[in-house]
């Protein structure tokens, strides 16, 4: 059963076995816990793709282009950017989720469950898509392989860690929703735009 702060205050001083199932669909998408994040989810999703994705099961946890394809125009490297990126990001919500309710779950009996809510699962998945992407910055500024402190031998028949700047845009700023790359060669400094508000509006008209 679902012990989500919103399923428990929606029927106050209910038993364990009158809050509803926790299913998949229920835990990463109908919750009422987790409506706000994915709402959050579908606007910035509509900034990378250039169409808000439904807040379908299907669309939120499988990812499934048979449940919906937005159309856009663009060239295929463009549209293969978006998808990944919207991919990336989805997969972050879901993993903040499955944390929140895991600190729930593990919460003794008798003890106070904590009010993971919506704004700090958006908060987990936003750091997270920032860890991931200032890593991938890291690797456009540094040779991580001098930072190893192994020998470079270790790295021999590997392919070359460092991104260009060029491949961490194409990756990380789609429609520059996320971050975006200022300043000359030598010069570079990477802005970071990833919101973290829970009611965060997407432009107009989209």
């Amino acid at each position: 059963m679902c012990s989500a702060p919103g399923c428990v205050a929606a029927v106050p001083g209910a038993a364990a076995a009158d809050l509803p199932l926790e299913t998949y669909t229920h835990m990463f998408v109908t919750c009422p816990t987790v409506v706000p994040a994915v709402a959050w989810l579908c606007r910035l999703g509509g900034r990378i793709l250039g169409a808000v994705p439904p807040p379908d099961p299907l669309v939120i946890i499988l990812g499934d282009p048979a449940a919906w394809r937005p159309q856009r125009g663009g060239t295929r490297a463009e549209a293969r950017a978006a998808d990944a990126l919207w991919m990336h990001v989805r997969l972050r919500l879901l993993q903040a989720i499955w944390r929140a309710r895991c600190v729930r779950a593990a919460t003794p009996d008798g003890a106070a469950v904590p009010a993971v809510g919506a704004a700090a699962v958006v908060a987990m998945a936003a750091a997270a898509v920032e860890q991931d992407m200032r890593r991938d910055w890291h690797r456009v500024q540094h040779d991580v392989r001098s930072e190893a402190g192994v020998s470079a031998a270790m790295f021999a028949g590997h392919s070359d860690p460092m991104l260009t700047r060029e491949a961490f845009e194409q990756r990380w700023c789609v429609r520059g929703v996320l971050a975006s790359v200022v300043g000359g060669v030598g010069r570079e400094r990477l802005v970071v735009s990833v919101p973290r508000a829970l009611l965060s509006q997407a432009p107009a008209g989209i």
